[in-house]
């Protein structure tokens, strides 16, 4: 029989070299292990998945592992990150951002901030209360922006809002939202909806002339 073999130990008797397996969460780098005391606890930061291990491995990005003996890394939570491998704690985004759950970096904007792009640009999140009528949940861009009732915006593509004209019966009324209408003060007229009062409404045709 030869040494007992590493990620194993092998009390006196054994008649093979990987009699008995070290723990998932522990490893053993050297042959010839007598007793489960040749198995170490993998440091924090570190993991082995399964039994029998031989080395552990680092945590991936946008996870940790907390405590020594760990089996599995947990996943940096939202509105935490962590850039880098091996590490045993996750970080806080900074003010503004926020962060999908495992995350290696936050690309998201926090409640009551935006950002003009839905990518992972690295792009700063601005504060929504610079904007009058909207509304800002997590992970807003400028496509999602949120528009108050009483105020408009042309289309997704910009975030410049517009106040909706009041004490005129003869215009439809801003309902809130980039669907709510404009004809360059607020209003579509009847028959006619969208951001830039362009599509008929569901009782005329599209290639008819939509009532007035």
């Amino acid at each position: 029989q030869g040494a007992c073999a590493a990620g194993h130990y092998c009390p006196a008797g054994s008649t093979n070299a990987t009699a008995h397996a070290c723990p998932a969460g522990t490893y053993n780098s050297f042959n010839g292990g007598q007793s489960v005391g040749a198995c170490a606890a993998c440091p924090s930061g570190l993991f082995s998945a399964s039994a029998g291990s031989s080395a552990c491995i680092e945590c991936d990005a946008g996870s940790v592992s907390a405590g020594a003996g760990t089996s599995r890394c947990a996943l940096c939570r939202e509105g935490q990150y962590q850039p880098l491998r091996g590490m045993s704690e996750c970080r806080i985004c900074e003010k503004g951002t926020s962060s999908l759950q495992g995350a290696a970096i936050c690309t998201v904007c926090d409640v009551g901030y935006m950002k003009n792009s839905s990518l992972d640009t690295g792009e700063a999140c601005t504060d929504c209360s610079a904007i009058d009528g909207t509304t800002c949940p997590w992970n807003t861009t400028r496509a999602t922006l949120g528009i108050r009732e009483g105020y408009w915006r042309h289309s997704e593509n910009t975030k410049v809002t517009y106040e909706c004209r009041t004490g005129d019966n003869s215009w439809t009324p801003c309902i809130g939202g980039s669907d709510a209408g404009a004809d360059g003060d607020g209003y579509c007229a009847s028959g006619y909806q969208g951001p830039v009062c362009e599509v008929c409404s569901d009782s005329n045709s599209y290639f008819e002339e939509a009532s007035a």
